[in-house]
């Protein structure tokens, strides 16, 4: 659907897509019964998005930014807002748990490019608004299915023994 949205011209960049109307998809899913129905799910979806933790717009940009999950939660925390983000020095971000000076560099970068600006302003045009986490304490580990019980992740807790399942030799 995507590729379809590109090749006719309704989608540049991301934040085309937050600014898509069921309109706009009906003719791409023509020949297809209930297309506006589908459409209008289609749309709503998107709509959906637009309110996404904070933590998720730091983490979007993939490998432009050096920041993972768990180390985009923590950034979130700190800073709170993402235009204070924005403006963090190198100095600032390396104040943050689990920013070293790599990643510290690369969110500094990111943020001072004309086009990566001009992709945030459109993003809040079109409705985009990073929501801080309601969990107190803190952010969520980045990956709970992969930290299990006495890892780091999990401070406290005991390792469990595992043991083989009722009737399983």
């Amino acid at each position: 659907m995507v590729l379809k949205l590109v090749n006719a011209g309704l989608v540049e960049d991301v934040s085309d897509l937050y600014n898509i109307t069921a309109g706009d998809l009906i003719p791409l899913t023509a020949g297809k019964s209930k297309s506006a129905k589908q459409a209008e799910k289609i749309v709503n979806e998107i709509q959906f998005k637009k309110h996404r933790p904070f933590w998720r717009l730091i983490n979007a940009p993939g490998d432009q930014v050096l920041v993972g999950e768990a180390t985009a939660q923590l950034l979130a925390q700190h800073f709170e807002k993402l235009e204070k983000l924005m403006e963090a020095s190198e100095e600032e971000l390396l104040h943050v748990e689990g920013v070293g000076e790599q990643v510290a560099y690369s969110i500094v970068e990111y943020f001072q490019n004309p086009k990566n600006q001009e992709l945030l302003r459109k993003l809040r045009e079109g409705g985009v608004q990073e929501e801080m986490s309601k969990r107190p304490g803190g952010p969520w580990p980045a990956r709970p299915s992969c930290s299990p019980a006495g890892s780091p992740a999990y401070p406290g807790t005991k390792p469990r023994p595992w043991s083989r399942p009722e009737g399983v030799r």
